[in-house]
């Protein structure tokens, strides 16, 4: 089983759900400052000790924050809980969603998410 570093998923809902996905912050004195740039790679991952096998790609990445947010959308749920449910109570995640981005990211929105819930219902996810 591959494990993958989840920390860029993790913060991007975050800045979903929070509203500040792109946005500046405004700190003292009125200045701008813009969010940290989002970084992708094992380096990183090392320097926050993740034990990781795999990095996965910016694309990788904000498909899986696409899946995640628009399963969410489906069931009406937050984007946090269906992260748990692709990942503590499920292995979709890793072991389906990342690995197989080539084929899913071309399909239908609707597709994927009903293909995604179906495989969670398989695996046991209470939804």
């Amino acid at each position: 089983m591959v494990q993958y570093s989840h920390y860029y998923i993790k913060r991007s809902l975050t800045m979903v759900v929070s509203g500040r996905r792109g946005d500046t912050k405004i700190q003292n004195g009125g200045k701008r400052i813009p969010p940290p740039p989002i970084e992708v790679g094992v380096s990183c991952a090392n320097e926050m000790n993740m034990n990781i096998k795999s990095a996965i790609t910016p694309e990788q990445s904000f498909f899986a924050v696409f899946c995640i947010e628009s399963i969410s959308d489906k069931l009406e749920t937050t984007g946090d809980k269906v992260y748990i449910m692709l990942t503590e109570e499920s292995d979709i995640l890793d072991n389906y969603i990342i690995p197989h981005y080539d084929a899913l990211h071309t399909q239908g929105k609707d597709y994927i998410v009903n293909e995604l819930i179906e495989l969670m219902k398989k695996q046991g996810v209470r939804i």
